[in-house]
């Protein structure tokens, strides 16, 4: 994990985009990338839907959020299991 991971609290994450808006959607976007990130903490690889299914999230707010983890330097991983589906982790 890297040191601007590591000094960011989930309240202090920072998303773009033309559609965002910090008063509506800051605090839920913090809380799904805090969710997805402790469930990835633990090294296991998952699908989409099982992230999804774990923290309540649809799979494109996962998606979403495993690519701002990605962009906070987190050390994530991706690999395709050969039959068509993608599976996520961060590693150990």
């Amino acid at each position: 994990m890297s040191r601007l991971a590591e000094s960011l609290a989930p309240h202090q994450y920072s998303f773009g985009g033309n559609t965002f808006h910090v008063k509506r959607d800051g605090a839920r976007l913090s809380h799904q990338l805090e969710k997805v990130r402790a469930l990835l903490a633990d090294g296991q690889w998952r699908t989409l839907r099982e992230i999804s299914d774990s923290v309540g999230a649809p799979e494109a707010s996962v998606s979403a959020r495993y690519r701002d983890l990605v962009r906070l330097r987190f050390n994530m991983e991706k690999k395709n299991d050969g039959g068509g589906r993608w599976l996520y982790r961060m590693k150990p």
